[in-house]
């Protein structure tokens, strides 16, 4: 066509007679005969009708591949067959074993069966069989799966390839699910989406395939575990909590909640930095300022009051602060403009403090020491009546 706009009226040129006598015969070769034999002509009016009826020809192919390759779709993410189990559960979880335990504990209290590793090996058959044939057995044999997020290892982005607009948990090491569950949960979710549950311990790093995936964040109360039993019912599982109140109770999922970089025996604050950002609003009273943003990572309402700061041998001179907070709801920090010195902090949830540093530090000195954990001060802080002190 682009020949013919260029060179209206004359005979087309050998290269571009040899590229389509070289389309025909490979779509040929694919599909035996699909097309008619390609006549080869230097008169553009001959040309265009053998085009037209190839295109035509394999559009109608790729229609009926794809058809078919939806009808293959529907089969795999269908409901199972009816002779698998509605009691049974595969569970994929990462080295927190608290939320694996937690998770175990619950479902076996509402008439479930969850399928452990090494009964899925057995399921293979097999005496050495690869992972990816022992998940999928552990799929196909299952009613349902649960995911469990829990941030066990600690990851960023590097900093060569941050942009302005990525967030805190690009910047910062945040806690992120183990290969092995995100991998497993692309298989579960790809085949089966109607039948996978995310449940989440805590806060972690997004994984942007099933980002806008309704994921529950759980916490030790019974409404979360009226969900997870609700979700399962709406998967096919055998769920039964007639006449049972136990199950309200079922699995300490508090004990799941914890800092994967805390050793056993270290003061547990339940807050976790999520972001160190230095700002120097024109419009602001005082500047600079370093602001420092926390959330509730326990799984429980906690009691934050703000006691103020302790320099730390590598961090900034501090000229001035208060001891003050503000709650993120929705997209705004709450009390404004100053903020309150106490706060009752729901699980999930974000505060803020700040911090003024002296005037010899200058703008990228505090933006560089906004990326490097221990190079500010020490938060001093009063958790639940417990004094803690926090590197920020």
């Amino acid at each position: 066509m682009e020949y013919a706009r260029r060179s209206p009226n004359s005979a087309v040129e050998e290269p571009q007679i040899a590229l389509l006598e070289a389309i025909f015969g490979e779509v040929n070769a694919l599909r035996h005969s699909l097309l008619l034999p390609f006549k080869r002509t230097d008169d553009p009016d001959s040309l265009r009708p053998q085009i037209r009826s190839a295109r035509a020809r394999v559009d109608e192919q790729i229609k009926a591949i794809r058809n078919s390759l939806e009808e293959s779709t529907k089969l795999k993410l269908g409901r199972p067959l009816p002779d698998v189990d509605r009691r049974r559960v595969f569970v994929v979880h990462g080295r927190n074993m608290p939320a694996r335990d937690a998770i175990f504990n619950f479902l076996s209290r509402i008439n479930l069966s969850p399928i452990e590793w090494e009964e899925a090996i057995d399921m293979t058959g097999s005496t050495a069989p690869s992972n990816l044939t022992t998940i999928e057995h552990a799929f196909s044999n299952a009613r349902a799966a649960v995911i469990i997020l829990s941030g066990d290892d600690i990851a960023r982005l590097g900093r060569r390839y941050l942009s302005e607009t990525d967030g805190p948990y690009e910047r910062l090491p945040t806690g992120q699910a183990r290969p092995n569950v995100i991998f497993e949960a692309g298989m579960s979710f790809g085949y089966y989406p109607a039948r996978t549950l995310f449940v989440s311990f805590g806060k972690t790093r997004p994984i942007s395939d099933i980002d806008g995936i309704n994921i529950l964040y759980l916490s030790d109360d019974a409404k979360s575990r009226k969900k997870i039993a609700g979700r399962l019912t709406n998967a096919g599982c055998a769920v039964d909590v007639e006449n049972k109140t136990d199950w309200l109770t079922a699995g300490d999922f508090k004990a799941a909640f914890h800092d994967p970089d805390q050793m056993e025996g270290e003061e547990h604050a339940g807050v976790k930095i999520t972001q160190r950002l230095y700002s120097s609003e024109e419009k602001a009273t005082i500047k600079p300022k370093v602001w420092i943003d926390l959330r509730n990572d326990s799984g429980s309402y906690l009691v934050v009051r703000h006691l103020g700061w302790t320099q730390s041998p590598m961090g900034i001179q501090i000229k001035r602060f208060y001891p003050s907070m503000q709650l993120k709801i929705a997209q705004y920090w709450c009390p404004e403009p100053v903020g309150v010195e106490t706060l009752h902090v729901p699980p999930t949830e974000s505060i803020r403090v700040w911090v003024q540093p002296a005037d010899q530090h200058d703008e990228n000195d505090l933006r560089q020491r906004c990326l490097q954990e221990g190079r500010i001060a020490i938060l001093d802080l009063r958790v639940n009546d417990k004094e803690v002190k926090i590197p920020i």
